[in-house]
């Protein structure tokens, strides 16, 4: 099982990824604005599902290697294991509370989000130091990246509008009594 994972473990989160994206960009779509662009909404979503996804992976594999481990040395379960579990539900977390902020994003007119952007800086804060253990701690930033040059472009520009000039009544028309 482990070989396994390892083998199509990233092509199994992509996959699952892009079909639930799918499904929520679908199921999600009577609450976009109408002043979004519909093509970037899906990629705007997939940054966190794709964590979500991959989260849950890293989940059920290190959940599958500690009962392996507990079952061959017939140790305890420390805080190693512990770790490990705790920060794929954090991240998980973190991500779909993303997923929610670019729900909101996408239903409003404000083409800037505080609270996005701040929830991007936090699950980059949370996973970039790992890259010091693993190189693919640098995916969570590399997949925020798109998600945050999304969450820029897919409001369209302020369309300039039409300036209504109000009529100016000629003086004649005002009669003083």
């Amino acid at each position: 099982m482990n070989e396994f994972l390892e083998l199509f473990g990233g092509p199994i989160a992509v996959f699952s990824s892009i079909i639930a994206t799918w499904m929520i960009s679908k199921r999600w779509s009577i609450f976009q604005h109408p002043s979004i662009r519909t093509n970037l909404v899906p990629l705007l979503y997939w940054g966190p599902v794709f964590l979500i996804s991959c989260m849950v992976l890293h989940c059920f594999r290190n959940g599958y290697n500690t009962i392996i481990a507990l079952q061959a040395d017939a140790g305890a379960f420390n805080f190693y294991h512990y770790s490990l579990q705790l920060f794929g539900g954090v991240l998980a977390y973190q991500s779909y509370l993303l997923l929610l902020k670019c729900k909101a994003h996408v239903s409003r007119s404000h083409r800037h989000n505080r609270s996005l952007y701040r929830s991007m800086f936090i699950i980059i804060a949370t996973s970039l130091p790992t890259f010091i253990f693993t190189p693919i701690g640098i995916v969570p930033a590399a997949v925020l990246v798109i998600t945050f040059i999304c969450s820029l472009v897919v409001h369209k520009k302020n369309t300039l509008q039409k300036s209504e000039i109000a009529y100016i009544a000629p003086i004649e028309d005002f009669q003083l009594n």
